[in-house]
């Protein structure tokens, strides 16, 4: 976020700008949208939306390619998916790639050539043993989308496994989420992959002096114990991308996987900021400048998403002098 945001509840006629996720019932655009079709609710009192615009796409996208187990990774679908968004991007949309396992690689600092994003995926993409998903996200926000002004989106592709199991990386996350405004969508391919994997790891597979070997009963450990930690999973995910404003993407063993890009650009396709200036300001009195935000469309043909807690207000670029610096007190 901004500098700005603490003014929010000193001056609460300042504008606000809210990212707001706006899509026809079958995910895709919406061309002709008008003020009149949407509405925003700040702590509780309706408000009147003043402006929607399109602006620059800063886009984060983290592979998890941590916790490898054979073949059943599918590490093909993760680099597919990042083929087929980077060349959905547009002139003035910037990339930035991360991977994470046993630690978290930068593996493409921000760009706006799609050519020189895949090559990164080609030459740097490689598999660890770990997987770090909320550090990941929370790198991805402090590190990498502090200060950008435009759509700050992160899009996760994982199997949802955190080998750091610690509930304070995934608060520490969803702090950052809130406090910076930034979307998260998530690909989580845990039910793509489980079925093929609770075959290996409780059925029999192989021929009896194979099952009794030490290799194989010590793999049979590690892929139910890995079967048991997909199930658990998903939880933490919904929270986090519906608080953010953004979707998460659960692919079923009979999908295509080959449609998952389609669907999450469509997301970040849909995404706009919405202006407005407080007619009636919610709690005036409060020093907090986290609002709680929601929206809501009258018309009957599309579907809206907002963040659900949300610092304000964030800075239109087109108010912004040149070259300075925005960051959150």
């Amino acid at each position: 976020n901004v500098a700005a945001a603490t003014s929010a509840a000193l001056v609460p006629s300042a504008p606000r700008w809210v990212p707001v996720t706006i899509v026809n019932r079958s995910g895709g655009r919406v061309p002709n949208l008008a003020l009149s079709d949407l509405g925003i609710i700040e702590n509780g009192v309706r408000q009147r939306a003043t402006a929607i615009e399109r602006w620059p796409l800063w886009l984060v996208i983290v592979l998890d390619v941590g916790r490898q187990i054979g073949p059943a990774k599918q590490l093909a679908v993760h680099r597919q998916l990042v083929y087929d968004l980077l060349f959905a991007l547009g002139e003035d949309d910037h990339v930035a790639l991360v991977q994470y396992s046993d630690g978290i690689d930068l593996i493409q600092p921000w760009t706006q050539d799609a050519h020189v994003a895949e090559t990164a995926v080609e030459e740097k993409f490689q598999s660890g043993l770990d997987g770090q998903l909320w550090d990941s996200v929370a790198f991805s926000v402090t590190d990498l989308l502090a200060g950008k002004l435009g759509h700050r989106m992160v899009v996760v592709v994982t199997d949802g496994v955190d080998d750091a199991g610690r509930d304070s990386t995934y608060g520490r996350a969803s702090q950052l989420l809130r406090d910076s405004g930034v979307t998260l969508h998530i690909v989580n391919l845990s039910r793509y992959l489980a079925e093929g994997i609770r075959k290996e790891a409780f059925g029999m597979n192989g021929v009896l002096n194979v099952i009794q070997s030490p290799s194989y009963l010590g793999r049979r450990k590690e892929l139910r114990q890995y079967a048991e930690q997909l199930g658990e999973a998903p939880t933490k995910m919904v929270e986090a991308t519906r608080d953010s404003g953004g979707k998460l993407f659960m692919v079923a063993p009979e999908e295509d996987p080959t449609r998952l890009p389609q669907l999450v650009w469509q997301q970040i396709e849909g995404q706009m900021m919405v202006s407005y200036v407080p007619d009636r300001p919610g709690d005036v009195r409060s020093p907090s400048p986290v609002r709680s935000i929601s929206a809501f469309v009258t018309r009957g043909d599309i579907e809206v998403a907002v963040p659900a807690k949300l610092f304000v207000p964030i800075v239109s670029p087109r108010s912004v002098q040149p070259g300075a610096t925005l960051k959150k007190d």
